[in-house]
């Protein structure tokens, strides 16, 4: 291939010699790296104990220019080869890309409305989530569309197992030393806690996908460790995000493959994941009692808003609070909202929504916000049609944009956690990936 591209002549030569192969495997990389990040800086902190979030985000910074050249690049090459009208037919087919550049635009349009437009755009140094980060998450979700062989799904759910399951040793030795710390390399818990509910789908896809007995046995111990270690991290809406995830995950497998001649081996499969949730929830609960004090915790904070008592703001911990006060904004400024990271500049308001979707609606406006769920219905209603087709690893990258959502119904978009939701949202998106057939559970 060099030999080639010494003997190009134009831009549009070069694009053609440069195989789709490529671009997949630099997609690939950037993933790898972005999950390395992570490692690196964990095992920095279990060793020496000076591993800090600030230095992840710093390196997503630098790591999202990056992602933004090769898309361009990777953009340049797809257009030489297509025409006008294969774009207008890609839009046609693809209704959901449609709905999340209409989203990605409208975000560009609210920093225009924006009080601090200094933050619109680079966001503020905690969250970092400006209009500049949204320009990183629709690379990302482009690179995630460009990820096609399944060997190299396989790959990425790996990588981010190891990362996770670094964050669940600091987390256990936080919690065994007794230092309130249960954040990992993250700067909140919160948002260790939503890295790790996607990751943990990942050790599902793994466990689902792995033939070899031992290598299932040894992924049973990291699911389950990684299952304990989230419950001691004590982010609740990410526990009730892996149940509803599980359930997710189960009934759209058992539709697809209710008719293989492996449905016993789905059936066993689906027994494992869940008995192993339920055995590790119930014993580490006897242990430590989050997991019923907080399901007690939400059942009281349920009452408290249905009966609208004096204390329902405090329901969620704050969230009802802050949800009801973003709608204020959404009210008083529906079309654009109030730009990007800009609630904190509204008067009367400091913090957050903690609920993605309001916060959407709330930053970038009511359209915008529509745009995104619009989005998110279209594709799944196409990946369902096409279920019997679909390969068992979109699926599982299906169950991780799921659970991602349910989790962000409770927090914070942050910058150095969304972006494997956009990855994992191209991958679910691609088109291509739909297979006539899996060889998941041959020989086992």
């Amino acid at each position: 291939m060099y030999q080639k591209l010494k003997e190009c002549k134009s831009i549009k030569e070069i694009y053609e010699v440069i195989p789709e192969e490529f671009y997949e495997k630099c997609a690939v990389v950037l993933i790898f790296f972005m999950n390395m990040v992570i490692v690196v800086e964990s095992l920095t902190k279990i060793i020496y104990n000076k591993g800090s979030y600030w230095n992840v985000m710093q390196n997503y910074n630098l790591l999202g220019k990056i992602c933004l050249i090769y898309v361009i690049i990777y953009i340049g090459s797809r257009l030489c080869k297509l025409k006008s009208d294969e774009i207008n037919k890609h839009f046609k087919n693809n209704t959901w890309d449609f709905c999340f550049l209409m989203l990605f635009l409208l975000s560009v349009v609210s920093v225009s409305v924006a009080h601090n437009k200094t933050e619109a755009i680079n966001g503020d140094w905690f969250r970092q989530n400006g209009i500049r980060a949204y320009v990183v998450y629709l690379s990302l979700y482009i690179i995630g569309k460009i990820i096609n062989t399944e060997k190299y799904k396989r790959f990425i759910f790996w990588t981010i197992t190891i990362a996770s399951t670094l964050q669940g040793i600091l987390i256990y030795k936080g919690y065994v030393n007794d230092t309130g710390r249960y954040a990992g390399i993250f700067g909140n818990s919160n948002h260790c806690g939503y890295f790790m509910t996607m990751a943990i789908f990942a050790m599902i896809g793994l466990l689902a996908t792995e033939k070899n007995l031992i290598a299932k046995c040894i992924m049973t111990v990291i699911y389950g460790f990684n299952i304990m270690c989230l419950i001691f991290n004590n982010t609740f809406g990410c526990y009730l995000a892996v149940i509803a995830g599980i359930v997710f995950y189960v009934v759209v497998s058992a539709v697809k493959n209710r008719k293989s001649y492996r449905l016993m081996y789905y059936i066993l499969m689906y027994i494992h994941i869940i008995f192993v949730f339920v055995m590790i929830s119930i014993i580490t609960d006897m242990h430590t009692g989050i997991v019923s004090n907080n399901f007690n915790i939400t059942g009281n904070d349920i009452v408290k808003v249905t009966d609208r008592s004096e204390d329902a703001g405090n329901a969620g911990t704050g969230r009802w609070r802050l949800w009801i006060h973003a709608m204020k904004i959404i009210k008083k400024k529906p079309i654009l909202g109030c730009g990007p990271e800009n609630i904190q500049f509204e008067p009367g308001y400091k913090n957050e929504p903690h609920n993605e979707f309001i916060q959407i609606a709330a930053e970038h406006g009511v359209p915008a916000c529509l745009f995104y769920i619009l989005g998110l219905i279209t594709l799944m209603i196409r990946k369902i049609r096409n279920l019997k087709n679909e390969s068992e690893y979109t699926i599982i990258c299906g169950a991780i944009v799921f659970v991602y959502l349910v989790s962000s119904m409770f927090g914070v978009m942050m910058f150095y956690t969304a972006v494997f939701y956009y990855i994992f949202l191209g991958m679910v998106s691609n088109d291509r990936n739909s297979t006539q057939y899996d060889n998941i559970g041959k020989n086992t």
